[in-house]
């Protein structure tokens, strides 16, 4: 399957971003479970909050809230029941 966005700097901008927020998001949980008597709340909150953003942002622009939406009811049932 070829990717469509590929070629599109937007597109590009948008993933990179993502994966950065990511990476830093994965980094925060990682402090906190492998030094659970410090408290990263504050800071995984903050990662949490840009790795959102920029998730809905892919999601809005790209990838489409139905589609998103059919996989989470599929793999987890309807999201009413999550």
């Amino acid at each position: 399957m070829d990717n469509k966005y590929i070629d599109d700097p937007i597109w590009c901008h948008d993933v990179c971003k993502c994966i950065e927020e990511l990476n830093e998001l994965a980094a925060e949980l990682s402090k906190q479970y492998n030094k659970p008597h410090k408290d990263y709340t504050a800071k995984i909150i903050e990662e949490l909050g840009d790795v959102k953003y920029r998730i809905d942002n892919l999601i809005d622009r790209y990838y489409g809230t139905d589609n998103i939406k059919k996989r989470i009811e599929f793999k987890w049932g309807t999201i009413d029941e999550i």
